[in-house]
Formats: structure tokens, C-alpha cells, sequence
């Protein structure tokens, strides 16, 4: 009885995961497709915080550089 409940929600956990990647595919192509790959360019401190402020990503190091920079990968 266990086995037959585990293999049913494994059956449903791969159906629900395929049906994600197809929905998804579709979105995340679009942005690749879309984005430049250019680095994020700022200008002056306070042009660093309202990007900081909606993009998820903090650099302690990139908060100490002088201003114009480029968040760009660093290595």
C-alpha cells in the first residue's frame, strides 16, 4: 500500500514538474532572448542604492569602489 501511495505521488511530483518546465520555458527564453548582457552602469552612490534596492544582489566590496562603476561579474 505505501509503495503504490509513493509511486503515485512520484508519478504526480514528475507530472507537475514538466508541466513548470514547458510553462516556464517559455518566459525564461523570452528574457535571455531579450536581455543585452550589458553590465548595470551607475553614476553616483545613490544611483547604486535604488539599483540595489530592486535587484536582489549585495557586494560589500562594490559599495567601497568609486563612482562611475559597473556591476558587472567580478571575478
Amino acid at each position: 500500500m505505501y509503495l503504490s501511495l509513493y509511486m503515485c505521488v512520484g508519478g504526480c511530483s514528475e507530472q507537475y514538474s514538466e508541466i513548470l518546465r514547458k510553462r516556464w520555458v517559455e518566459v525564461f527564453n523570452q528574457i535571455f532572448d531579450e536581455d543585452n548582457y550589458t553590465a548595470i552602469s551607475v553614476e553616483t552612490p545613490d544611483e547604486y542604492e535604488r539599483v540595489c534596492s530592486v535587484y536582489p544582489f549585495r557586494d560589500v566590496s562594490l559599495e567601497q569602489v568609486l563612482m562611475p562603476s559597473s556591476l558587472s561579474k567580478r571575478p
